[in-house]
């Protein structure tokens, strides 16, 4: 508890003591050597035992708590001996805690000691006895953990784990060894008192002696959770949501209205009991998602209301609606639309979506979201507009979701694993038109693209150069440039060099796939036979054994 002490005070190992720490340490060190004075018998148990109980004691102050464990043996001649058997001590927090909160701390440690002596003793325990002072850790002991505080609840537990609620019981604070652990002693004064070795005298005696405790039922106990309960009337609102149409809903609303003041039940319903009407259920729906804005609005809490409703620096009109402030205070427009009312995301709210979109002809979400606005304003309202109408059945039959075709196989060449340049395609796209450098007066030159490498191939008068990709379409594309004259007319010599250049493939595995319709037209054989010679017409036939139209993806 000194060491303790000194670490609160941050002191230093060079500085001096305090006056009054001075003094207490003084007279302990001056006090050490009497300790060699004491004396602790080794032996416990008293032979012949008839019986041996357990006893424990805790104790705690605001510096310290602790426990300590007497033996108690029964001879057969009816003698009584209690021996200490072992105790424990620790400081207390740092960390303020109440006195009850302490107390229960010793608690647990005095099952925690007890219980380990149990493990360790092999001689028979006829019953253990727990001892403490404090009458709110005996309410706490014999509590459900689960109506306690969680500080308090978590130690509970850990007791009701180790011991049993019976065997706890209540001593008076002058018969309580433990409360020299909790309180410290000095050497002198330990020397004179025999409470500490044999416990206290009433536990030599019969049990007729011990002290008795009656439960006295407290009136709160401390660190006891607190069941509030709350009664409310919440306000029956469903009738909002029983109908399927906003004109229909008002209506109901103006016949309930009118059959209230009872008068003119007969006749039909009048511009005024409409108004009345809608504006009532406005108010109702308004009051149901919107009363703390409300609220605050009308004691001229602007500051108060948060939100999505915040930006909108909504008021109160003198009929008591919500509606959106905004800059068009002076603006010639009508005073519903300078000022739309405000509506919260409910399934009222989508009934006025509804009644907007069937009035403007099934309207798009802007349109029917721009007629809305005229009036209302929705809180999200897009999104609530979007929502509202995805569930519009004519809008869904005129507009019905494109149909997903089932894809076809894919080629045996695109999934079958071969070496490069086995299955050739070739493609164009373009023309476009390059410049050369950025001169005034340089002419603008047409090139193409070829797919999949989007090479460009460059025409001029004196030479044309043409980058051909030849592709394996399998795994990898790979591409092979090439010299070429004109786009159709030298398109069969372009297939021809790179089979010179390059391995050729297995003869029943190569195949020409060309993009171009044109091309095809050029390779057939009785084109190429008016139009070419025999020679390089074997060579040709030779390079390709197939040649095949491939349409775009």
């Amino acid at each position: 508890m000194l060491l303790q002490r000194l670490w609160t005070l941050k002191i230093d190992w060079d500085e001096s003591l305090p006056a009054d720490v001075h003094t207490e340490w003084s007279k302990y060190y001056a006090q050490l050597p009497l300790l060699n004075n004491v004396e602790f018998p080794r032996k416990t148990i008293i032979n012949p035992a008839a019986e041996i109980e357990l006893h424990g004691f805790c104790d705690a102050s605001e510096r310290a708590y602790g426990a300590c464990v007497y033996l108690r043996t029964i001879t057969l001649d009816g003698h009584v001996c209690t021996r200490l058997l072992t105790a424990k001590s620790k400081v207390a927090p740092l960390k303020s805690l109440t006195i009850p909160r302490l107390e229960l701390s010793g608690a647990l440690l005095l099952a925690s000691l007890a219980n380990t002596v149990l493990q360790a003793l092999t001689i028979n325990i006829a019953r253990t006895v727990y001892w403490t002072d404090s009458t709110i850790v005996l309410h706490w002991i014999n509590t459900s953990p689960h109506t306690l505080k969680t500080f308090v609840a978590n130690r509970v537990t850990e007791i009701q784990r180790k011991t049993h609620a019976s065997d706890w019981r209540h001593t008076p604070t002058t018969d309580n060894p433990a409360d020299l652990i909790s309180r410290g002693q000095l050497p002198e004064d330990f020397l004179k008192t025999t409470i500490w070795q044999h416990g206290p005298e009433w536990l030599q005696q019969p049990e007729e002696y011990w002290p008795a405790w009656n439960p006295v039922p407290l009136n709160e106990t401390p660190e006891q959770k607190k069941a509030t309960c709350l009664s409310a009337t919440p306000a029956d609102h469903s009738i909002l949501g029983r109908f399927s149409s906003w004109p229909k809903l008002i209506r109901i609303a103006a016949r309930c209205l009118r059959w209230r003041q009872a008068r003119d039940r007969g006749k039909p319903l009048t511009m005024h009991e409409l108004t009345n009407a809608h504006n009532r259920l406005i108010k109702l729906l308004q009051a149901c998602y919107f009363s703390d804005e409300i609220r605050a609005l009308r004691t001229d809490r602007n500051s108060a209301v948060k939100g999505k409703l915040q930006r909108l620096n909504p008021f109160l009109d003198k009929d008591g609606m919500l509606r959106v402030g905004g800059r068009l205070s002076h603006s010639p427009m009508p005073f519903h639309q300078k000022h739309p009312i405000i509506l919260p995301k409910s399934s009222v709210t989508a009934l006025i979506i509804e009644h907007e979109h069937l009035l403007n002809l099934h309207s798009g979400t802007q349109a029917t979201l721009y007629a809305l606005r005229r009036s209302y304003w929705p809180i999200d309202g897009r999104s609530q507009v979007w929502s509202t109408l995805k569930k519009c059945v004519r809008c869904c039959r005129a507009n019905p979701p494109p149909v997903d075709y089932i894809m076809g196989d894919l080629p045996a060449a695109r999934i079958t694993e071969s070496r490069p340049f086995t299955n050739v395609g070739i493609d164009y796209c373009g023309p476009f038109y390059i410049k050369e450098r950025r001169d005034r007066n340089r002419r603008n030159i047409k090139g193409h693209a070829i797919q999949p490498s989007l090479l460009l191939a460059t025409y001029s008068e004196t030479q044309t150069t043409f980058l051909a990709p030849v592709a394996s379409r399998v795994s990898q594309r790979a591409t092979h440039p090439e010299q070429m004259e004109q786009r159709q007319s030298r398109h069969t010599r372009r297939h021809h060099r790179p089979s010179q250049r390059r391995q050729r493939p297995p003869d029943a595995d190569r195949e020409l796939r060309i993009d171009s319709i044109s091309m095809m037209r050029v390779l057939r054989f009785s084109k190429v036979k008016s139009s070419l010679p025999t020679t390089r017409l074997r060579c040709r036939l030779k390079d390709f054994t197939a040649a095949s139209h491939n349409p775009p993806k």
